[in-house]
């Protein structure tokens, strides 16, 4: 295992923007109370060295995973879980791009105009919001998906 990894070549010349803050936000159904934002607990390694990030928003327990897959598209994976006995309805906002010009050729699905793919997976209606989508939290949604293709 190395800490510091080699150089890297680049897969193109075009620059693609992701978010600007926390990827995600956590809020109670109720429109007063105001966004939560995760705390960073560190992170663990899984059994291929992947680090997997943990965080807590609220109650809820999130780890995050991203990975490369071998045709180019980068894979990010959050689990979500909650201890809690009393499950509020919360809100998950999800922030994927930044505010800017897409296409949303499908709910679960945003196309830039220079030519990134986000696809949502792992929730059947998505709320489309100006930067990604916002989702209904309950106890039983334990993981969520998204795949950038270039």
């Amino acid at each position: 295992y190395e800490r510091i990894a080699p150089p890297a070549d680049p897969l193109g010349k075009s620059r693609h923007s992701l978010t600007y803050g926390p990827s995600l936000r956590v809020r109670n159904s109720s429109a007063s109370e105001k966004s939560r934002e995760g705390v960073f607990l560190g992170y663990r390694l899984d059994s291929s060295g992947t680090p997997i990030f943990l965080q807590t928003i609220g109650h809820w327990k999130i780890e995050e995973k991203l990975e490369s897959l071998e045709d180019g598209r980068l894979k990010r994976t959050w689990w979500l879980s909650s201890d809690a006995e009393t499950q509020e309805s919360n809100i998950l906002e999800l922030n994927v791009v930044p505010q800017g010009k897409y296409q949303r050729p499908e709910p679960n699905t945003i196309v830039e105009n220079s030519g990134l793919k986000i696809v949502l997976s792992g929730i059947k209606k998505p709320e489309p919001t100006a930067t990604g989508w916002r989702l209904p939290l309950t106890k039983n949604h334990r993981q969520i998906e998204v795949q950038y293709q270039w």
